[in-house]
This record gives structure tokens, sequence and C-alpha cells, in this order.
């Protein structure tokens, strides 16, 4: 009987542990009533280096498209490590100990003169319908001071659904699509630290929900003119010199894992009573 359920505790942990082993990054956009990814990038797959100037470049789950690179400006949307994060854009190397949230490249949104550069997430339009529930999830950190950054919610045809802007003191707003009307959060983000921002919508409506690291969920609502499924994400740098590194998000510890964690002190312990 022991042996039986020895095996049973033995199956159960290896496949836990193989799930959890591997376990992905979290969807950037992801429809949490369909179950499917509508926009999803961890930045390991592309080369290292600048994004072309206004060519579409395939992302897992959907297509970038980028500006403000290889030109005479030093703005600049490309794929780096912590080694090379200054090669592009004339801004500085990464802070010692930095590293990526996830993996080892990330994004780098850059501005240093010119015209903002900018980088469209197009997701899969058909994953995305009216009356869905959609999660954004990412990483941020700031790379110089009074670094901004905006990025635009948007519909299949483009159409600005809501704008958040990550700003110079460190607060998170939500604004409208004619920039008219900046609602400040009560939560703030970490200087020289990764940040977690996460978004929730519900396609047709008018209420976004937000929070950073382990805050609460703040619900804020943006344009009633434009409401249609959101499938594009669309990010560019503020008015001033600023830089941003982007990275997908590690989900936290599982159920599965805690379940796994026990499973094998249950076992240890039955062993160690039958001998």
């Amino acid at each position: 009987m022991f042996r039986a359920i020895q095996f049973v505790l033995v199956a159960v942990v290896l496949s836990g542990t193989c799930a959890v082993a591997q376990a992905d990054n979290i969807p950037l956009l992801y429809n949490n009533t369909t179950g499917a990814t509508v926009f999803d990038d961890n930045f390991e797959g592309h080369a290292l280096g600048l994004f072309a100037n206004q060519v579409t470049v395939n992302a897992p789950v959907g297509t970038w498209y980028a500006r403000g690179m290889n030109d005479a400006s030093t703005d600049r949307v490309a794929i780096v490590t912590k080694t090379d994060g200054g090669s592009y854009g004339g801004s500085p190397l990464p802070p010692a100990g930095f590293d990526a949230n996830e993996g080892v490249q990330f994004l780098s949104v850059s501005r240093s003169d010119s015209s903002p550069p900018y980088a469209l997430g197009t997701g899969v339009a058909t994953n995305s319908g009216t009356g869905d529930l959609l999660t954004f999830t990412i990483a941020y950190h700031r790379q110089m001071l009074n670094d901004q950054l905006t990025m635009d919610m948007r519909d299949s045809n483009g159409a600005v659904l809501a704008r958040i802007g990550l700003t110079s003191t460190q607060q998170i707003n939500v604004g409208t699509s004619d920039l008219g009307a900046w609602q400040m959060l009560t939560q703030t983000s970490n200087d020289n630290a990764w940040n977690t921002l996460v978004v929730t919508h519900i396609n047709g409506s008018s209420g976004w929900s937000l929070k950073v690291n382990d805050n609460s969920f703040e619900t804020k609502t943006a344009s009633t003119v434009n409401l249609g499924n959101w499938s594009q994400v669309y990010f560019k740098n503020g008015d001033m010199p600023s830089g941003y590194y982007l990275d997908a998000v590690v989900p936290e510890p599982s159920t599965l894992a805690l379940l796994v964690t026990g499973l094998i002190g249950l076992l240890c312990y039955a062993w160690r009573k039958r001998k």
C-alpha cells in the first residue's frame, strides 16, 4: 500500500515539477474570458540590435512595427542585454547589478532628441471579442532621470481606447485619446528597479483598472468615444530626453508549485517513518 502511495506522490511531484520548470512568462496581452493570448513577446527570440525602421517584425504572438531608428538622431528602439543596453540611443549602460526581469534580453525605448520613437505591438484581433476581459502585464525600468513613457491601448483599427503615462515623478496617469484629462493614481513606481504594471479592461467599456507592483487595483474611466476591442499596445517616449527598459513578467509561484513542495515534504516524512 505504501509503495502505491509513494508511486502516486512521486508521479505528481515529477509532473508538477515539470510544469513549474516549463512555466513561461505572463503574456503581454491576454484574454481572460477565452484563455487566448492576444499579443506576446518576451524579447528572447529576437536578434540583438535596433528594430528595423518602419519594418514589421514578428513576435511570438502578433507583430511589432517601430519608428525612430536608423536615422541621424539618437532615438532608438532596440533589443538589448544588460551589457549592451547603452549601445543604442546614446543612453548610459544599465546600473551595476541590473539584469533583465525575464530571460536576458529586453526592449529599450530611448529618446535623446528629434521626434519620439515608438514601438507598436499588434496582436491577433480575432482573439479579442466584445465583452471579453483582457489583462496587460509588463515590467518596466526607468533608464534616466525625467524619463517619460506613454502607452496607448488601441483597437485593431488603431483607435486609442486609453492612454497610460509613466511620468518623470514616478506617477502613473490614465488619460483619454485627446490627452485632455489625466487621472493620477495614488500609487507610484520604484526608482532604479523593475516595476510590474497590470492593466485590466472589459472590451466595450470605458473602465480601466491598473495596479503597480503589490498595490491594489484602481479603476479609472478613460475615453468614451472609442469603445473597440483591445488588440494593440503602442509605446512612445515622452516630450523630453528619456529611456525605458521593458520586459515580460515572470509568473509568481503557483498553487501547484506550493503543492509540489508540500508533497515532497510529505514523501520524505513517510519515507523516514517507514525506516
